[in-house]
């Protein structure tokens, strides 16, 4: 189970705890009107969706540069399972580093954009984040057979 403060992680920017919980607080609202009972379970649940298995690392390789797929840690896959959500309900929305003073209903917006996020990822429906999810998985695939072996 993914704990609440790496969950506040998701909506975290510049140091702005306040901002990410009421984002958060905002997004449980919207996902127990849409009928899920337990809206932070819910959003741990499409994190640990959104999270890759493995990630491509550059090597240097007889004078050329490939990508080796690497395992992750459970940590690092939290992680990038985040970074992927938010990026994903991030462009939606204003974007990723638009200060705040910018939009008034950023919040309100924000909030939505993840539930609605999360919503996709939970149904299996066409997400940005598990495009990316999916994308790194088929990079990595093919990188796994165009390896020679020496």
């Amino acid at each position: 189970m993914i704990k609440n403060k790496t969950i506040y992680g998701i909506t975290r920017k510049r140091g702005k705890r306040a901002v990410a919980e009421r984002i958060l607080e905002g997004a449980a609202k919207q996902l127990m009107e849409q009928g899920y009972k337990a809206p932070k379970k819910a959003i741990a649940e499409a994190v640990q969706l959104a999270s890759p298995m493995v990630s491509l690392r550059s090597e240097n390789q007889s004078g050329q540069t490939i990508q080796v797929p690497i395992g992750m840690s459970v940590s690092r896959q939290q992680g990038m399972g985040i970074r992927i959500l938010h990026n994903a309900e991030g462009g939606k929305g204003a974007g990723r580093y638009t200060p705040l003073k910018y939009f008034k209903n950023l919040k309100t917006v924000y909030s939505k954009t993840l539930a609605q996020e999360v919503v996709k990822v939970l149904n299996n429906d066409s997400s940005g984040a598990m495009a990316k999810r999916n994308s790194l998985h088929r990079m990595a695939v093919s990188q796994l057979g165009s390896r020679s072996v020496n």
